[in-house]
């Protein structure tokens, strides 16, 4: 009985959080915007290496993205499922093959429906989802002006040479291709 009071609890938080309008969100541009020079956030500057490199996946392996070609960064729902959609069309070494990583900023996500609900399904990818829980952390790699963007962070032996704000599927194969 109270097993079943629980599931139902965690339904109907689920439920909730996961229907959230979007009519009070600013639309995102889709308008893709390179950055060759300057400060992108904290841990983000164009011209220096990207600091705080270690990242864990779905399966609490490490990561290091300094070696990466490329790392993809989702901070907003809408903007992750266009890269996971992406990613679930694709073969499962798709990044691994082009040296890149996708890093999921899931840092306000209440940690009950991401170990209830989001894990799970991460789990049954064969692929690395690198994920930030802590909105410390998130808050070192979030660009104040395009955080509901997919942000790409281009890196040359772990320099930042570019970074490329964007928001479709289309513009996000570009830049990965």
């Amino acid at each position: 009985m109270k097993q079943s009071i629980l599931v139902l609890a965690l339904a109907a938080v689920i439920t909730l959080f996961s229907g959230c309008s979007k009519s009070d969100e600013t639309p995102v541009s889709t308008e893709v915007v390179v950055v060759e020079s300057g400060v992108i956030a904290p841990n983000i500057t164009i011209g220096e290496p990207m600091k705080h490199t270690i990242f864990t996946d779905q399966f609490d392996k490490e990561h290091n993205v300094a070696d990466a070609n490329k790392v993809i960064f989702a901070f907003k729902k809408d903007m992750g499922h266009i890269v996971t959609d992406l990613l679930k069309s694709q073969p499962d070494d798709y990044l691994s093959s082009k040296n890149i990583f996708f890093v999921a900023d899931m840092s306000k996500m209440p940690s009950l429906i991401y170990k209830m609900a989001v894990l799970p399904d991460l789990e049954d990818l064969k692929y690395p989802i690198l994920t930030i829980l802590d909105e410390e952390k998130g808050a070192g790699y979030i660009n104040a002006n395009e955080g509901n963007r997919i942000m790409v962070v281009n890196l040359d032996k772990g320099k930042v040479t570019q970074v490329t704000f964007l928001a479709t599927t289309e513009d996000l194969v570009k830049e990965i291709e």
